[in-house]
């Protein structure tokens, strides 16, 4: 979607786009998206690169399970109008999962177990699922849980194979002064 929350490509079952207000944007889809997880990153629709990025953080749509809600914000937390890929992914044998800020599982196909480790705003996190993962990619998005709600506090998320479980990933977020901080997120994992 572009900075003015105009679609520039996609699926089919998009619906609708639009800009809520500075930074905030709105996806809809053709059918729920409840169950889904969803990432999304700040890049451009066409060529060139986003010369100050942010970061884009993800919700379910208040009041309407067929949509997602984005937020972006600049290095410094303050809303910032940018153009964005959204990732939605669905569905019982897909490898996703939706974890909250205390390590408990949301949402998530094919999940075993997720846990937040270390101690208060330690940021690291450890999600595994019922097959082998350690040949994939992984895809994560900082987003709350449920519908409605953002995330203002700029983020990086980064990822890394469970070492000595090959069923496992594990989650790192960092404040961009890279103190270690606890967020929900949302993780897609393709194969």
């Amino acid at each position: 979607m572009d900075s003015a929350g105009v679609l520039a490509r996609g699926s089919a079952k998009v619906v609708s786009t639009s800009r809520l207000g500075t930074g905030s944007y709105e996806v809809i889809f053709t059918r729920s998206v409840a169950k889904c997880s969803f990432t999304a990153t700040i890049g451009t629709t066409s060529t060139g690169s986003i010369p100050a990025p942010g970061q884009a953080t993800v919700a379910g749509q208040a009041g309407n399970n067929n949509g997602v809600f984005i937020r972006i914000v600049d290095r410094a937390g303050n809303s910032l109008d940018s153009s964005f890929h959204l990732g939605v992914t669905c569905g019982s044998t897909k490898v996703i999962g939706v974890i909250a800020a205390d390590g408990t599982k949301a949402r998530g196909a094919n999940v075993v177990s997720s846990t937040k480790l270390g101690g208060p705003n330690g940021g690291t996190y450890e999600v595994i699922f019922n097959r082998t993962v350690s040949g994939c990619s992984y895809t994560p998005s900082v987003g709350t849980t449920g519908n409605g709600g953002s995330i203002s506090t700029p983020v990086t998320i980064t990822t890394a194979t469970r070492a000595g479980n090959s069923n496992g990933v594990f989650i790192f977020i960092h404040q961009t002064n890279g103190a270690t901080i606890d967020e929900p997120f949302h993780l897609a994992v393709y194969c």
